[in-house]
């Protein structure tokens, strides 16, 4: 698996990835509420991903022989992140990798604290992956946890 930048061209397999994980992975945490998953997941399209990859500050996949597996983007200045894993490749690090990747970009850019928002079933992920709970859950546009973790330097 190699970690590279997004291209446009992938917008389609990443918005497929994203809503997979969504509807497979996201939703039990959400109690399969058609009302919360089915617009999240549908707002996940090769033209909405194709818009992130072009102005997100970092956006990058995990690929594993020409087949996207996992992907991260975010910008620290807009204090924005997603990570988020195809259902099928999941619990086998490629999670962890893409999370270290976003801490170490954080570094290099000065970065001394990450702040995200967590879906509901990311909570213990990140939390393996020592960010803590930062505050009362949030509700809009779904449910999900404020999370932060603090940055050591190298």
């Amino acid at each position: 698996m190699r970690l590279r930048t997004a291209q446009l061209a992938d917008a389609e397999a990443i918005a497929a990835l994203w809503r997979a994980s969504i509807r497979i992975t996201c939703a039990p945490a959400y109690g399969y509420d058609e009302a919360v998953i089915g617009p999240w997941a549908e707002s996940k399209t090769a033209q909405t991903v194709a818009e992130l990859i072009a102005c997100e500050e970092f956006f990058l996949v995990a690929d594993e022989g020409g087949v996207i597996a996992g992907f991260f983007c975010g910008s620290f200045a807009l204090n924005t992140f997603a990570l988020f894993v195809d259902p099928v490749r999941q619990h086998s690090g490629i999670g962890s990798r893409l999370f270290r990747c976003y801490e170490n970009l954080a570094r290099v850019s000065g970065q001394r604290e990450l702040s995200f928002h967590s879906s509901l079933n990311a909570v213990p992920f990140y939390e393996k992956q020592g960010a803590v709970i930062a505050g009362e859950p949030v509700t809009e546009p779904r449910p999900c946890i404020p999370m932060r973790k603090v940055i050591t330097p190298l």
